[in-house]
């Protein structure tokens, strides 16, 4: 149902509206909001499901505005680390794209709440770990809901000569971020790639949690275009055969077709 629902349209009047923008639908949970639906999962289903403070764990920085990064644990026996095959669910690395924090929120509900009565879903449940981190965004997400509905990066103010507010989180990760489609090294760009490779915390901390646990899959969720994108953009990169298999198979299943590398000009 999020599809049919516009970014632009007018919430109602429960919540403050942005100063600069129209304020996001109020279908779309703010990050309080988005907070305490985790932590009622992990409460309603405690056997299989685990809030789980991410910044604590991995012993990371908070985000340049205080805060920290949380994601649900699911597994048949989520408060014991198991020798099982980890998978992660993240989005909202780009701030505006809130459908994408709803579409993993679901994926936990589903994940619990259909657990023991669908075979596939229990499967899942009992044979790995899966991680769900809907918003990895947290300062740059808060912003949207209160000033700023197109904000894309996350909060990082930059004084002196270089100003700007803000990276793009998705191209802070070492991979890439030297190479001539790494991204821009304006500060005031949307696609600010930062100071350095994974200079904010944010990228820090998913780095840290990604060697803990080291995750066999990750699908990072972003709302532009409907494509399932392998690849790292002007960079060859190994399995590429196998990467782009696992992609077409997801599209399939999603309705998305699916592209080696995100287009110039294009959101992610």
């Amino acid at each position: 149902p999020f599809k049919d629902i516009i970014q632009s349209r007018q919430m109602s009047a429960s919540r403050p509206a942005p100063t600069t923008t129209v304020a996001p639908p109020v279908e779309y949970r703010d990050l309080n909001e988005a907070y305490i639906e985790m932590q009622r999962i992990a409460t309603e289903y405690p056997q299989i499901a685990k809030f789980v403070d991410v910044t604590s764990r991995v012993n990371a920085p908070l985000t340049y505005e205080g805060r920290r990064l949380y994601a649900l644990k699911i597994s048949d026996n989520a408060n014991v680390e198991e020798d099982e095959p980890t998978t992660l669910l993240v989005a909202n690395h780009h701030a505006r794209e809130i459908m994408t924090a709803e579409i993993a929120m679901e994926a936990a509900r589903k994940l619990t709440g259909l657990y023991g009565t669908d075979a596939t879903v229990t499967n899942a449940v009992n044979t790995n770990e899966i991680w769900v981190a809907p918003i990895w965004n947290p300062d740059g997400y808060n912003y949207v809901f209160t000033t700023d509905n197109l904000w894309r990066k996350n909060r990082h103010v930059f004084k002196g000569k270089n100003r700007g507010i803000g990276v793009d989180q998705n191209r802070n990760y070492a991979q890439g971020w030297d190479t001539a489609c790494g991204g821009s090294s304006d500060p005031k760009s949307d696609n600010y790639k930062g100071p350095s490779a994974a200079s904010e915390s944010e990228t820090k901390a998913l780095v840290s949690l990604s060697q803990a646990e080291r995750f066999a899959k990750v699908i990072d969720l972003h709302n532009f275009g409907g494509k399932v994108v392998h690849g790292y953009a002007c960079l060859d990169y190994p399995f590429a055969t196998w990467m782009e298999q696992e992609a077409t198979e997801v599209g399939q299943v999603v309705g998305y077709t699916t592209l080696k590398t995100v287009a110039e000009g294009m959101e992610p």
